[in-house]
Order: C-alpha cells, then structure tokens, then sequence
C-alpha cells in the first residue's frame, strides 16, 4: 500500500473514482457513446442490495409515481428490492462478459434511459467486501452530473462512505491487462463448469425418472441458477418432507446425484398422489 500510495481514509461520498470508472466501462463498453458522452452516473454502492437499496430510494425521491414491472416467475428477493436491471453474475452465463451484457447493451441501444445495478460479490468472489455500483444511464451529461449530486445526497445519510479495499481490488485488476485476461480466463472455466453440471443433472434425472419426463429445460437455462420446474405443491412437499434447500447446486456440485434423487422422488410421489 505505501509503494503505491495508498491508505485508509474514508473515500467520498460516491466512492473509490478508479472503481466507479472501470466498473461503468466494463458494463457498457469503454466505447460505447453513452461513456464517450459522459452520460453515465455511477455511483459505488454496497454490493448488489446497498446498491438496489440507493437506487430504489433515488426513484422513490424523485419518480414516486413509477410502476415496476416484474418478470414472472422471479426470485423473491428481486420482488422486495429491485424494478431495475441487474449485473451480478456477468460472465457466468456464456463465458463473456460483453456477451452476458446484451440485454443492458439492447437497451442502450435504443437510447432508453435506465438504472443497473452491479455485485463484485460473485464475479470476483469478493463477498466479505461488499463491493457494488449504481449506474444511471441519462440522455446528457449535464443530466448525468445531476443525478450523481441527488444520488450522492441519497447515499451520505444511508452509509456515509463506501468500502476501499474491494473497490481498489475490482480497479487494480480491471486496470492491469495480465489480471483481467487471467480472470477472464477464470470466467470461461466457470461457465463451461456450470454448463457441465447442468448435463450431468439432466442425464441424472433423466436417467432416474421412469416416467420419462422433459428435464430438457435444464439445459435451455444458462447461468448459475436453475429454475427446478417444480409446482408449489412439489415445493411444499420437499420442504415439509425434504427439510432441504436447493441452492447447493450452484456451490457444491458434487450435490448433484442426491438432489436428482431427491426431485425425481417429489415428482412421482406428487404425480401418484394427484392422479
């Protein structure tokens, strides 16, 4: 730290500048015109709900007559923080960050303007650090200065300051060419693990399941989450008989044989007793 000249003190209001800039440049493109225009807000938040939670305040406070329309089915958390999009997992999905950032990129595009919020809690494993963003997306730049003045106004109450040490790590190795392109690397490996287990569970499944059900949707879905496929009923049915969660997948591959024998014991048990 003292080599480069670095300490403790508390950072400003909308956090570590070298962070707020590569975290805004790797979302949207360090070419894309809304970063050459200088119409992007970005603000450090903390982690992925801080960063929810600022911008859910900063439309309360300014558009409190907006709707949020949300995707059905969802997950539950989304419901109760966010109505804007999301960039936690980028990378995951196919490998690419440029490409696990179409939709944002779809909507930039179109000249929409829009909210993303960011989590470095996955997509560099710092989960301790609580390293995230808010990035508004504005049709000028003198209307992007303003909102990063509301949104900085919005954040000093709420935490004061954000977290240095994640924030420096996210800058130091988006700005060095060896560490990014060695964690690019690292994402490809991970997407082709996920997609791997993903075949294993649907060869599992398909291999148990006597009935011969459609676990094909399994692998149509990308990332580091999959929807079972369960109804409510065959979910109130593992919970009560099961005690189980089902978020070991994504962490604990090796979880995979049990949690087949586990599903396809629900769907016939559930099919025998329904029909």
């Amino acid at each position: 730290m003292l080599e480069r000249g670095e300490n403790k003190e508390y950072l400003p209001v909308e956090g570590l500048a070298a962070f707020n800039k590569v975290t805004a440049d790797l979302l949207f493109g360090v070419d894309n015109r809304v970063i050459q225009e200088g119409r992007v807000a970005t603000v450090q938040g903390l982690s992925g709900t801080g960063s929810l939670h600022l911008a859910a305040a900063f439309i309360q406070t300014y558009f409190p007559d907006a709707k949020s329309l949300i995707s059905s089915p969802t997950w539950g958390v989304i419901t109760r923080t966010s109505s804007m999009m999301l960039g936690y997992h980028g990378g995951f999905a196919s490998g690419s960050l440029d490409a696990d950032a179409y939709s944002i990129s779809l909507f930039v595009d179109r000249g929409l303007e829009l909210l993303v919020a960011q989590s470095y809690s996955k997509k560099l494993g710092l989960y301790a650090e609580r390293i995230g963003a808010i990035n508004v997306v504005c049709l000028s730049s003198d209307a992007a200065a303003r909102v990063k003045i509301q949104l900085k106004r919005l954040a000093r109450p709420m935490y004061s300051n954000p977290p240095v040490h994640g924030a420096r790590i996210v800058a130091n190795i988006a700005r060095d060419p060896n560490l990014f392109d060695e964690r690019k690397q690292e994402m490809e490996l991970m997407a082709g693990r996920i997609k791997n287990v993903r075949r294993r569970l649907h060869e599992n499944l398909s291999q148990k399941d006597k009935r011969r059900s459609d676990w094909s949707y399994i692998l149509k879905q990308i990332g580091t989450s999959s929807y079972t496929g369960l109804n409510e009923a065959q979910m109130v049915c593992k919970l009560k008989v099961e005690s189980m969660r089902m978020n070991y997948l994504e962490r604990a591959s090796h979880m995979y044989p049990y949690i087949c024998v586990i599903l396809n014991l629900i769907s016939r048990t559930l099919f025998t007793y329904l029909s």
